[in-house]
């Protein structure tokens, strides 16, 4: 935290793929350069690691750390495909980051105390090439909305899927398809579960010809007028 309230990102990945977490325990990581000094160097590959399982008692399940390095990777994918440098989180503001442009790719953004998500194309610092019309705060909670109630329509239908997701899938396929599972069944509505957007939401694509995309965190993609 380095003295401060808030966490750093870097640290908080850096926690994140710590395999002692699990119970595990990754010899040799670094190693002594310079034995005057004391000084440590990270060993990539110079000498030999070791990899011991279960080595002491873990702190977290095995399951939550694998699902947390499949999400890790999935957001590294996620950043590279949107060309994001930083997705970013904000309680504030559920939907940052998630939200694309659906006529040049781009993303949508809004700007502090406005209610109106713009492309980023489309603003005169970028030349103004993308024509795309601005969407209302508003509407785009209306289109998520429809997009969730549609979801949980299909519930029925998609149940099957979910459960074959949490039986054969990876990690994090099984904890996404057993979030849904418990979510589009507890919560039938949208404000219920609006809370939970950046876990439950994986991308917006608004403005092109579809008229609203969405990508649910488990893979079902929906479209709303």
């Amino acid at each position: 935290m380095h003295g401060e309230s808030r966490w750093a990102a870097v640290l908080v990945v850096r926690i994140l793929q710590n395999e002692k977490y699990k119970g595990d325990l990754l010899m040799q990581k670094y190693y002594i350069r310079d034995f005057l000094t004391k000084e440590l160097e990270k060993n990539d590959g110079k000498l030999t690691q070791y990899y011991v399982e279960n080595d002491h008692e873990a702190i977290i399940e095995r399951e939550i750390w694998d699902a947390a390095q499949l999400e890790i990777n999935r957001i590294k994918e996620f950043k590279r495909n949107h060309q994001i440098r930083e997705l970013g989180s904000s309680s504030l503001e559920p939907f940052y980051g998630k939200i694309f442009c659906g006529c040049c790719g781009g993303r949508m953004v809004k700007k502090s105390r406005k209610s109106v998500w713009r492309c980023i194309n489309s603003g005169k610092e970028k030349g103004g090439f993308c024509k795309a019309k601005p969407v209302e705060g508003h509407k785009m909670e209306e289109y998520v909305s429809a997009a969730w109630a549609q979801l949980v329509s299909q519930r029925e239908n998609l149940l099957s899927g979910w459960e074959k997701d949490i039986a054969q899938g990876n990690a994090l396929e099984r904890l996404r398809a057993a979030q849904m599972k418990e979510l589009t069944e507890k919560y039938p509505d949208w404000f219920q579960v609006a809370k939970n957007t950046r876990m439950v939401i994986g991308e917006i694509i608004i403005g092109g010809d579809k008229g609203c995309e969405i990508l649910f965190m488990d893979g079902v993609r929906l479209v709303t007028d």
